[in-house]
């Protein structure tokens, strides 16, 4: 039986959590990326921590267990490890410095433009009669009728009690 979007979703942030170096890299390379940061202005002086580096630090701390700068920094040290160049200082300063220069509106193009290719990469299990679902909260609220209102519009012999409801929608 396939796994539910939600156990192949918990899944895969386990399984990006416990990756050495900077988990989101093979997700967040290519022309989406550059795509994003030159629209949003994000083009910094070449520097030891880039904004795509930076972005994918940044995203491997929000989903890790430990969210430290400090583990940050190490996953950017062990990324350039593994990649044969030497660690870079393992102060957060500048990796704090270089986060706070991410343009939010870059995080959240960024965001819906990589939900979208990943949704469109869903399999046919996932859909609902080859269609994607998007979920709306209907919450409905009840409060029970007063006793003016009970006198002004009498109940229904099948309904004993009446309560005046509203609905409301996310």
């Amino acid at each position: 039986m396939p796994k539910s979007a939600v156990a192949v979703g918990k899944q895969v942030l386990r399984d990006l959590d416990l990756t050495s170096g900077l988990s989101f890299k093979p997700l967040l390379n290519g022309s989406l990326m550059d795509t994003c940061i030159s629209a949003h202005g994000a083009d910094f002086r070449e520097r030891l921590l880039p904004p795509d580096l930076t972005l994918m630090a940044f995203c491997s701390q929000v989903i890790g267990k430990e969210q430290s700068c400090r583990n940050a920094v190490d996953r950017i040290n062990s990324d350039r490890i593994n990649a044969g160049l030497d660690p870079a200082s393992s102060s957060t300063s500048a990796y704090c410095q270089a986060r706070s220069r991410l343009p939010l509106d870059l995080i959240k193009s960024l965001a819906k433009g990589t939900a979208s290719a990943q949704e469109d990469l869903a399999p046919l299990t996932w859909l609902l009669h080859g269609r994607h679902i998007k979920m709306i909260d209907g919450t409905t609220l009840l409060a029970a009728d007063t006793q003016e209102n009970q006198e002004m519009w009498p109940h229904f012999h099948w309904r004993p009690t009446r309560s005046m409801g509203s609905k409301l929608k996310a």
